[in-house]
């Protein structure tokens, strides 16, 4: 046995002897002035004082504290101060890594923001361009017009031009 299972023996005898001695010191319930079940009325029958004077039940033995087995269950948020160690035992991510992770995560929805942006300009761009195409042919449309007119302006002119050469002949020859 070892030297402090004697020390334990004393104080258990120690704390008993004076549970003893209290109740030696009580009242007898035929105290005068006070009904017979005066100081029986205060505890139900079936019950102990302990020591320390929680209530016991004399049938029942007291249950032990079932230690969950899952840790993260039963350790709160921030038990330990090393935030690495907390979400180490807790079985979560570490902030760092958690913000890490959120940070890919938030690159990630960017490049897909910025596709989907990219994608709109693009097809904006398109559509301005061959709305400027467009415009340029009817441009080009318009000068070939005004070009043929004048072509035939031209031709109109040249013929009345031939046509006075001729005529301007045939009176110097026939003069």
């Amino acid at each position: 046995m070892d030297p402090d299972g004697d020390v334990t023996g004393q104080i258990n005898k120690a704390a008993r002897s004076s549970a003893v001695q209290k109740s030696a010191e009580l009242p007898s319930p035929t105290a005068p002035g006070l009904p017979a079940d005066f100081f029986d009325s205060g505890l139900p029958s079936g019950h102990a004082v302990s020591h320390s004077g929680s209530v016991l039940k004399a049938d029942e033995p007291e249950k032990p504290v079932l230690k969950k087995e899952n840790t993260a269950e039963a350790l709160p948020e921030g038990f330990f101060d090393d935030p690495v160690t907390d979400a180490k035992v807790r079985k979560v991510d570490a902030p760092k890594d958690q913000m890490d992770k959120e940070w890919d995560e938030f690159q990630k929805e960017l490049r897909q923001v910025n596709s989907a942006s990219e994608a709109i300009v693009a097809e904006d761009d398109e559509e301005g361009r061959l709305e400027r195409q467009i415009d340029e042919i009817d441009e080009q449309i318009e000068c070939y017009r005004r070009v043929e007119v004048l072509r035939e302006k031209r031709d109109v002119v040249k013929d009345l031009l031939q046509k006075r050469i001729e005529d301007s002949e045939q009176q110097e020859g026939g003069e």
